[in-house]
């Protein structure tokens, strides 16, 4: 293991388990690279004041006639920091940012700009695309995985993980998987803009 002087880690130190997740804040704005070439979805429900994945049948939120929601994730890069990351976005958001791929050449390397249209935390999202060609850093980082980090960040909050998923990335996860493991890989029944339904189907 390194050792060293000083705070600025370098970027394999990180632990295998850390993924950090940008959040929109109510002032001001964000503005990220998109380093996906395609987005993952889950169907989940806003319960107990947080985002959880829907398991399908014998879900708790179901049962409390919570609805669902389709959300998508991205791998992305933040301009000011120049730290990758994760975001999600809901439905609306999530087409609106697949129609500007024609425009971009594709999904990865767009540059979004997000803010909040009020001063609440729960306040809509606004994302608005960035003509703009991707700096070379952002597309020179690692990509984090977005399937390892849905995985582990529902693991450790007690959340039931979708069959799916679990099946993909529980063994990696207890191989101590890495998020600096290069391009992002998505099961493919979860993968990608195109395969999500109109509706969710009911678990």
């Amino acid at each position: 293991m390194p050792i060293g002087e000083g705070w600025d880690l370098p970027p394999d130190a990180a632990p295998w388990s850390s993924f950090h997740w940008f959040a929109v804040p109510v002032t001001g704005s964000l503005q990220l690279t998109v380093l996906s070439e395609r987005p993952m979805w889950y169907v989940g429900h806003f319960h107990e004041q947080r985002m959880v994945p829907c398991p399908g049948q014998g879900c708790e939120a179901c049962a409390c006639g919570v609805g669902r929601q389709i959300r998508y994730t991205f791998a992305v890069a933040d301009w000011e920091t120049r730290r990758s990351g994760l975001l999600e976005v809901g439905q609306q958001n999530g087409l609106l940012i697949q129609s500007w791929c024609a425009r971009n050449g594709g999904l990865r390397g767009m540059m979004l700009d997000l803010s909040k249209a009020g001063r609440q935390r729960q306040s809509r999202t606004v994302v608005r695309y960035v003509e703009q060609e991707a700096p070379a850093w952002a597309m020179g980082l690692d990509v984090p995985e977005v399937g390892l980090a849905l995985y582990l960040t529902w693991q450790k909050s007690g959340c039931r993980v979708p069959e799916e998923l679990r099946a993909a990335y529980e063994g990696k996860a207890k191989a101590g998987g890495s998020e600096q493991g290069g391009r992002s890989r998505s099961p493919r029944s979860r993968a990608g803009l195109d395969s999500v339904p109109a509706r969710p189907h009911r678990g």
